[in-house]
């Protein structure tokens, strides 16, 4: 018997290990507890000359409530986090009481941990008598546990959740119509939570500042709801969804739903976490920002519901009445004139001047953001020459621009001032241009140099000149720079601009941005899986910027890994639009050299792995033609050269597919023949390279195939021989390593 099974704990206070007065904090409370008649686990008393991860699963396996003393110390600490976490596992609103957080030091709650209540003990700090009531009023087993009397006033009720893209815009001015309007749109016409409001959309002109309103609002009413999350609502290229809206909320929904975040369908995850927000019993609504919709089919999937209000930024119109629209315009001149003057900071500018500007980029958020930003950081120059720049600019504007001209003119200058500042910063933005716009990560441009354009190739070597060059297009307003991920976002307009920019050598560039993309991604295992998650974003926007007659072996290669990646994480309808366009590279490669046998085993390879998704499916029909065309391509390559074992492999990988798939469509006939064709193969390669162990498990698995049917068949004779000779080789492999898991698994 452990030392808790004679008298279960109440308590299990919890705190960061090495810091002393968490300790000390830990020590009084603990004091306090057991003078009050509780049974208390505290990690000095009770962990001595003993296991801590046993001692402190022991204790929370209890059943015992557990008290965060909540520092700074406690948030950075991953044992800590493992602690409150395990309270809230089959609770995660905490409606029982089993998380009970004491702030003691200076801290802002983090994660899920903002959705829950906590006393604040920093106003009390040396005064006992408040800190045993506020100590008894919290551990109290009641629903009503915000104390009473004096210890009330430590109660702190729970903050908001906010998406780090929500924020407030210092620039911000005006739009007070336009905030009235989205609220009121918001707002539910009674208290009943029931009741359903519609979705509000802002629309307006690129570059008019929407989503900087979206962005606003959230951020002044995040009080009024239990959590503000951003979601990038692009419609996926191949139209398979909407690959932002699915990781956006799978993301939020772990919090809430432990193993979320693992689960293979993330669009099935992405709808469990929509209707635990809708569903789960929150106090307040919860506001998704869904942000550059792009295909009003958007509402066919995703609607509000429960306590969940939605809104959405987008150029399109023409809703209808399912959804309250919200127009945004050109800033009115009094106020671009008056933001012109307080955001261009040190320059002396009159309201002259300011006008001129304004009249010169027609009053566009956008423009007029990059105007002040040059004017405030540009000190030698004079509204004038500014003025002179952005009409040759103008002028210089491509034909058929679908966006304001004025954003193409400021982006050119600023684009020219960073360069002047830090020469390849220019570069550095046109090549981010071809990636997603929102949250791009430094290592796409820390690759091999000889990956980048001559403009970029001498900076992405030098750390010193690459924050150089990010420091002055972020000072810019060119981007934003977040360095707590080291990403950064950029206006999709100002892509736009910057692709524009480039004429007939954009699809140099294009190709460029996949060639560091494919450097950067990572061969696919759990341990790399958030560098993959980081970077698929980016490889989707690749791949609608180059032209399939322009793509790359290579690029095909980045397509099947990004594939191989999903097909752990995601649904098997997102990985298939990655492995088809894949195949249709390595299809063109070949018919442009049908002579060149690496390009036909990489379409045999992509024509597979369709086949595998399609057979995962259950479209066996689909899966066996999928089969077919690599099989009769792996005859050829093993034809023509007949000591090539790889090329033997494969078709013997050709053959054991097609078996699969006759087998599970009944045909037990012909999936024999197809299993016997692989094991043909399989015993020429093993016999050949006996110490081959890859060659040796591959027969012993045609043998068990070749089992499995005939025992189906009900030819148990010698489907009991099949399967000793698998055994066989098995045991062989075992024996010579026994601390293979895979080999020990097989036997």
């Amino acid at each position: 018997m452990n030392q808790f099974e004679a008298k279960p704990p109440d308590f299990f206070v919890s705190r960061a290990g090495a810091h002393p007065a968490d300790v000390a904090m830990a020590a009084r409370i603990g004091k306090i507890l057991v003078d009050a008649g509780h049974e208390v686990v505290l990690q000095q008393w009770d962990f001595a000359n003993r296991n801590f991860m046993e001692r402190m699963n022991t204790a929370l396996a209890s059943g015992a409530r557990v008290i965060a003393i909540l520092t700074p110390q406690y948030l950075d600490s991953d044992y800590c986090e493992a602690e409150w976490q395990h309270a809230l596992h089959d609770d995660p609103l905490n409606r029982q009481g089993r998380l009970i957080v004491l702030r003691c030091a200076p801290c802002e709650p983090a994660g899920l941990l903002r959705n829950i209540a906590f006393w604040d003990l920093l106003e009390i700090e040396g005064d006992d008598r408040m800190l045993v009531e506020i100590v008894n009023d919290a551990v109290k087993p009641d629903a009503e546990r915000r104390g009473s009397g004096s210890a009330a006033a430590a109660w702190r009720e729970p903050r908001p959740i906010v998406h780090h893209s929500i924020r407030h815009t210092s620039s911000f001015t005006g739009r007070e119509d336009e905030l009235a309007a989205i609220d009121q749109a918001l707002q539910s016409p009674d208290t009943d939570a029931a009741v359903i409001t519609q979705p509000a959309a802002v629309t307006g002109l690129g570059g008019i500042g929407k989503s900087t309103l979206a962005r606003e609002y959230a951020w002044q009413n995040r009080d009024n709801y239990t959590g503000v999350w951003w979601l990038s609502a692009e419609r996926a290229t191949d139209g398979a969804g909407w690959p932002g809206v699915v990781d956006g909320l799978v993301a939020l929904g772990d919090n809430y739903i432990n193993g979320l975040a693992q689960a293979r369908d993330r669009p099935r995850a992405a709808a469990h976490a929509f209707a635990f927000l809708a569903r789960g019993g929150f106090d307040k609504p919860w506001l998704l920002v869904f942000d550059n919709v792009d295909d009003a089919r958007i509402l066919q999937h995703w609607q509000p519901d429960g306590q969940v209000k939605m809104l959405f930024t987008s150029r399109l119109t023409g809703w209808g009445p399912a959804v309250a629209p919200v127009e945004v315009r050109q800033w009115p001149m009094p106020e671009a004139i008056d933001y012109l003057l307080s955001e261009a900071g040190p320059a002396e500018l009159t309201e002259a001047d300011a006008k001129a500007v304004a009249e010169d980029l027609g009053c566009l958020p956008l423009a007029l953001s990059h105007a002040a930003a040059y004017l405030r950081d540009n000190r030698t120059a004079t509204v004038q020459s500014y003025r002179d720049a952005i009409a040759v600019h103008l002028s210089e504007v491509p034909p058929g621009v679908d966006y304001g001209r004025a954003v193409y003119a400021t982006f050119m200058e600023q684009a020219a001032q960073a360069e002047a500042r830090a020469p390849g910063a220019k570069a550095l933005l046109t090549l981010a241009a071809f990636y997603a716009p929102d949250e791009i990560p430094e290592e796409l441009f820390t690759q091999g140099p000889q990956l980048y354009p001559a403009g970029l190739a001498n900076i992405v070597a030098d750390r010193l000149q690459l924050e150089k060059a990010l420091g002055a297009l972020d000072k810019l307003s060119l981007i934003e720079f977040k360095p707590d991920t080291r990403t950064f976002t950029v206006h999709r307009l100002v892509q736009t601009a910057a692709r524009d920019a480039l004429g007939s050598d954009e699809p140099e560039w294009a190709l460029s941005a996949g060639a560091a993309i494919h450097a950067a991604f990572p061969a696919p295992t759990f341990e790399t899986w958030s560098q993959c998650e980081r970077l698929v974003p980016h490889v989707r926007s690749i791949v609608t910027h180059i032209p399939l007659e322009e793509r790359t072996s290579q690029l095909g290669w980045l397509l099947g890994t990004v594939g191989i990646y999903l097909a752990d994480r995601t649904s098997l309808n997102d990985v298939l639009p990655f492995y088809q366009a894949a195949h249709d590279i390595f299809k063109r490669l070949v018919e442009a050299d049908p002579g060149n046998a690496g390009w036909q085993r990489d379409l045999s390879v992509s024509q597979i792995k369709i086949g595998e998704v399609l057979s995962a499916q259950g479209n066996l029909t689909d899966a066996l033609d999928a089969y077919k065309a690599p099989m009769e391509t792996a005859k050829r390559l093993a034809e023509a050269d007949p000591g090539n074992a790889g090329w033997q492999r494969d078709l013997s990988v050709s053959q054991e597919k097609i078996g699969d798939v006759l087998s599970a469509q009944g045909n037990l006939t012909d999936a024999l023949d197809a299993y016997k064709a692989s094991l043909e193969i399989r015993k020429r390669l093993a016999e050949a390279d006996p110490g081959n162990a890859g060659w040796q498990r591959d027969l012993s698995v045609s043998q068990e195939k070749i089992g499995n049917v005939l025992s189906a068949q009900g030819n148990l004779t010698d489907a009991l021989d099949a399967y000793k000779a698998s055994l066989e080789i098995a045991e062989r492999l075992a024996e010579a390593d026994p601390g293979n898991a895979g080999w020990q698994r097989d036997l």
